[in-house]
């Protein structure tokens, strides 16, 4: 979001500008004012030795006024919170400070130690923790450069850095309860940039040395060149060395400065020789607290050393101030070499801050015509199946006129494949069968009639539809069951068909009748059980599963739905929103 206060984005000169102001809490006692790419920071007089401290962060948020395809934009702007939020971020990390726009935060965090073996955050990393923190000279060109740097990165890399950068400030602050977390927490904030950008290209040494002995193994008394291939093989599709690879990025992004300039007046600065065994151990660590929430080895968990590492456990260890330092090094100069360009075309309106993106209601755009088609059927037929499980459940709730969509159904179905044609010919029926017969086409059953052969094979489609209206499915019911569990595979990927509960229920109570009539009582309890799950919390529908011998089952009345015969339509929701709302999203 703070990225786009530069107005590296922008493709027109007609902005909205909002001058825009608020209060950073911290322990940094800033002198002046610093004049950023991004806004000013000014310090606020210190009233009668008040703690926390506080900076007053003023800048110009700009949008366009103009998008892209011509047209006026109506957001001119949004608040501040994202912004003091990304600031506050940065702040803490360059300047090794706290900063929060939480006062009690920084009040919990940055408050004296207690004694020599205190818990403090500031007992584990130097500075940052200190009650005060003071201004240097140098504090504003270290700053300038670093927010010149990071905001000059391309968007993708500029976000892959602010989540590391707000990973890292976290897990400091998490010192304060549970340190082994706060140490796993240092390791990924640089492990989510070495798994993105360390071009790392897995080689069969890679792979543990277990498995690879026993794969060797198998693959001795094939010829080599087909055992290679094997081999390659199964590199393409595992993920190994994760380690090798944290440690091998980590060693390549250290600055020549780090053992030079950056380690004077350091408490044991970490040697060049010790840092890669350091680094992978550090991994480890890490794995141990996430995967089996191990703690540190003393003496790292209690009262960590300021120095970079110890021995524990006769091994090389960071400490958690030797791994908060590597880890800084190495963010700050994965941002240094980064490519910086001035000007990039994103849409970038979708990152900024305090927006929500939220799927429209099916009232806005279920009855546009212009948005159907064979690739957005099943959006349609799912937002038109939300509308009538509401109806269905609360009488006097009603569904979207759909009449203009059944136009367009009958000029496309039969220009297209018949799996293309199931959630169509769906869509038409149930709509056609739930409403009063004056509120549809008169010649509905007769075009639909025209294309009953393609539900003549088991789908979802034709379930749904023979259970919402009078149509029977041919085929066996253990081949009907068979699709409905298909469905329950699919419907969670992508552009899939999903169901409202409700509907996933009735088809199951369907199925079960189906069996319940065939005499096999016990898959009929199976499906019923299976109902229970699909829509919880049913009394009926629980009542049902625990009944003896088994009634007819009606699944309307096992669901709880009150008594009505059809739904009612509504008018057509048209609003300025309705413009993008053919999307659905």
């Amino acid at each position: 979001m703070i990225q786009v206060l530069t107005g590296k984005f922008f493709t027109t000169d007609e902005l909205h500008v909002t001058p825009q102001r608020g209060i950073l809490h911290t322990n940094y006692a800033l002198h002046g004012a610093i004049e950023t790419a991004v806004g000013v920071l000014k310090s606020v007089d210190d009233v009668f030795g008040q703690r926390p401290l506080h900076l007053v962060y003023e800048f110009e948020q700009r949008v366009e006024a103009v998008r892209r395809d011509g047209t006026k934009e109506f957001m001119i702007g949004v608040g501040v919170d994202q912004i003091l939020v990304d600031m506050a971020a940065i702040l803490s990390f360059e300047l090794e400070i706290t900063c929060s726009p939480n006062p009690d935060l920084v009040a919990r965090l940055a408050r004296p130690t207690s004694g020599p073996r205190s818990s403090a955050p500031s007992s584990f990393v130097p500075r940052v923790f200190e009650p005060e923190v003071r201004w240097q000279p140098s504090d504003a060109d270290r700053l300038r450069l670093f927010i010149d740097d990071i905001v000059g990165l391309e968007r993708d890399r500029f976000e892959s850095v602010m989540r590391a950068i707000h990973r890292y400030v976290t897990a400091l602050r998490r010192l304060d309860d549970d340190p082994s977390m706060a140490y796993a927490l240092l390791v990924a904030a640089v492990e989510s940039l070495a798994q993105k950008y360390d071009d790392h290209t897995t080689e069969w040494k890679d792979v543990l040395d277990e498995r690879r002995a026993t794969i060797d193994k198998a693959l001795s008394s094939i010829e080599p060149k087909s055992a290679d291939r094997v081999r390659r093989a199964i590199l393409e599709h595992e993920h190994v060395a994760l380690g090798r690879r944290f440690q091998a990025f980590v060693v390549d992004h250290i600055p020549v400065s780090f053992y030079r300039g950056d380690a004077v007046g350091r408490i044991s600065p970490v040697p060049a020789d010790l840092l890669p065994f350091a680094v992978r151990r550090a991994y480890g660590l890490r794995s141990s607290a996430v995967h089996t929430l191990s703690g540190l080895p003393d003496p790292l968990g209690f009262m960590s050393p300021l120095s970079d590492y110890v021995f524990a456990e006769g091994r090389a260890t960071l400490t958690v101030a030797g791994l908060a330092r590597v880890a800084r090094a190495v963010l700050k100069e994965f941002v240094a070499r980064s490519p910086k360009v001035d000007f990039e075309d994103v849409e970038y309106q979708k990152r900024m801050g305090n927006i929500v993106a939220a799927q429209l209601a099916p009232t806005l755009w279920v009855w546009r015509p212009e948005g159907y088609g064979h690739q957005s059927a099943y959006r349609y037929l799912s937002g038109f199946l939300d509308q009538l499980a509401a109806a269905l459940k609360e009488p006097g709730q009603s569904v979207t006129d759909l009449s203009l969509v059944l136009d367009e159904i009958k000029k496309q179905i039969k220009g297209v494949s018949p799996e293309q044609r199931r959630p169509m010919l769906a869509l038409y029926m149930i709509y056609c069968s739930v409403l009063s017969p004056e509120l549809v086409p008169e010649d509905w059953l007769a075009v639909a009639e025209q294309h009953l052969e393609v539900f003549s094979e088991p789908s979802i489609e034709a379930l749904l539809t023979a259970t919402l209206t009078a149509l029977e499915v041919p085929g066996p019911v253990d081949s009907l069951v068979e699709a409905f569990n298909s469905y329950l595979e699919r419907r969670h990927r992508p552009k899939a068909l999903r169901l409202p509960p409700l509907f996933d229920a009735a088809v199951a109570l369907e199925l079960a009748e189906a069996y319940r009539m065939s005499g096999d009582d016990e898959a009929a309890r199976r499906l019923i059980s299976q109902a229970v799950e699909l829509y919880p919390g049913v009394q009926p529908l629980l009542s049902l599963e625990m009944l003896g011998p088994l009634p007819v089952i009606q699944w309307r009345d096992h669901l709880g739905l009150p008594d009505q015969s059809k739904v009612e339509p509504s008018e057509s929701e048209e609003s300025d929103a309705g413009d993008s709302a053919n999307e659905g999203d």
